[in-house]
């Protein structure tokens, strides 16, 4: 069963739901590499041809602008420019009902963080990381925020000293 047929008829259970398979991202390449890159234009791509009209749920989405999917491409770009290979995995990528991009990372013990960014560089994530609730609503102002990069090092036992040191600005411009 399709998930937008479940949620049309409203008769969506848990056996369902094992049934649903998300929009299904391809393996990702290390942070900071020609293949990353494409990695996050193809993926970015597909999210912009998929989601971009409205009500692309039949239940009043609204659309992916091209505002959002920049923002993610400079967000995802800044985070491959401060992690080395294989410290912190590739999100998974999908879209929100209110058009932000979201990124979700799943560590073990039932860890997780989910972000999501808008159009105007508004950034919300929540999770459980460390034992933990953690959750906030940012703004990127074109730079990677510290919370962001502190939480998916403990997730994923980054060495966050690392990670400092290798930062710096690298947004750019989706070549799309």
């Amino acid at each position: 069963m399709e998930l937008r047929t479940a949620l049309k008829n409203e008769r969506l259970n848990i056996s369902e739901v094992a049934e649903i398979q998300p929009w299904p991202v391809p393996q990702s390449p290390a942070f900071s590499t020609a293949a990353w890159n494409d990695w996050i234009v193809d993926g970015l791509e597909e999210l912009r041809k998929e989601y971009s009209r409205p009500d692309w749920d039949a239940l009043g989405a609204e659309p992916l602008s091209s505002a959002t999917v920049q923002n993610a491409y400079s967000l995802l770009i800044e985070l491959g420019s401060v992690s080395s290979k294989d410290r912190i995995p590739s999100p998974e990528l999908g879209v929100d009902v209110d058009g932000d991009i979201v990124f979700d990372w799943f560590g073990e013990n039932c860890q997780n963080l989910s972000v999501s960014i808008s159009a105007t560089g508004s950034l919300v994530y929540v999770g459980y990381v460390n034992g933990r609730e953690v959750h906030d609503t940012i703004s990127i102002n074109g730079a990677l925020p510290e919370v962001l990069l502190k939480h998916l090092a403990t997730l994923f036992g980054g060495n966050l000293a690392f990670i400092r040191s290798s930062r710096h600005s690298s947004t750019g411009t989706l070549p799309l």
